[in-house]
Formats: structure tokens, C-alpha cells, sequence
């Protein structure tokens, strides 16, 4: 079975797993002023130099649904899981979010597929893995997963792992 898990933030990735092992991930494909980056190119600058060069670039960049579509498409899964929006108190950005969650489900609808993901909350799923960012990581490299570097493909990878290993005769 192929899965694809998705933190669907701006911070977040796509992570593919097959019969439970990795076999590709994207860091979230951003656009802005006709410009495609990932969260992990901006992250080579140094803090200084990408505050005063992306910060407008940055806050006004979308989800990229062609490169999210073309991955899905690549991929051709047997189940996309998406961790649900969710709402923690007080939050600026919540219309954002949200505008990206629908890009989101847009480029899986472009995927060329009648693709029906899945949607999970975040602590649903999360019980099952350690609570800390770091332990979730090397929980990650335990099972062999080197290319997950960051906290938005280790939540992508662990939500799919989730629904990779989950008994779903309750689904």
C-alpha cells in the first residue's frame, strides 16, 4: 500500500511510504510573486540575510499546487492522509491557514486521480509517536528514514506511518 501523510503548513511536506517504508518526500513547495521555493532553500541563508531578502516573499507565499499535484501524481497512492486544521487559541494567521488548506485540497484534486484524502487530527494521530519534536525525529532515523530532516516531514512521515500501521475496521 502506498500512502502519502501530509502536514499541510507552510513549514510542513509530503512524505511517501510503501508497505511501511520511505521511499520519497517533498519539503512544502511555496510560491510567491511567481517564484517557487521550498521552506528547506530558505533555511540555507543565514536568519539575517533571509529576513531582509524573503520576509515579503515569504509572508506572502502560497502553497505551490502544480509541484504538490505533480508529486501526488508521481506517487500514485492508495491513500492520501492529511492532518485536519486545526485551531489552538488565539491565532493570527488562522485565514492563511486556512486559504492554504484549500490550495492543498485543490492540487490533490489536480492530481489526476479522484484521490479522497484522509483527514486525521493532530492528536489522534501524534499519540502514537514520542511528544517531543527531537524524539519524533530519531524515532524517524530508528526506522531508517535519513531524509527526514526537519518537523514538517517528520509529522508528514509519522502521520502516513500512522495510517500505514492503523487497524482500519473501524474506517
Amino acid at each position: 500500500m502506498i500512502v502519502i501523510g501530509i502536514d499541510p503548513g507552510k513549514k510542513g511536506g509530503l512524505v511517501v511510504l510503501e508497505d511501511g517504508n520511505f521511499v520519497d518526500c517533498l519539503n512544502m513547495p511555496l510560491v510567491s510573486k511567481g517564484k517557487s521555493k521550498t521552506p528547506s532553500q530558505l533555511e540555507l541563508l543565514d536568519r539575517k540575510e533571509k529576513y531582509k531578502k524573503y520576509k515579503d516573499w515569504y509572508s506572502s507565499a502560497e502553497l505551490d499546487i502544480d509541484r504538490i499535484a505533480d508529486f501526488i501524481d508521481c506517487a500514485s497512492p492508495d491513500a492520501i492522509v492529511v492532518e485536519r486544521l486545526g485551531f489552538r487559541g488565539k491565532q493570527t494567521g488562522l485565514a492563511t491557514m486556512a486559504d492554504n488548506y484549500a490550495l492543498l485540497y485543490q492540487a490533490i484534486g489536480q492530481a489526476g486521480e479522484l484521490y479522497r484524502p484522509i483527514r486525521v487530527d493532530a492528536k489522534t494521530w501524534a499519540k502514537a509517536y514520542p511528544t517531543s519534536k527531537g524524539d519524533r525525529k530519531a524515532y524517524c532515523h530508528e526506522l531508517g528514514w535519513m531524509k527526514i530532516t526537519n518537523e514538517g516531514l517528520t509529522d508528514a512521515a509519522l502521520i502516513a506511518h500512522w495510517w500505514a500501521t492503523k487497524d482500519k475496521s473501524d474506517v
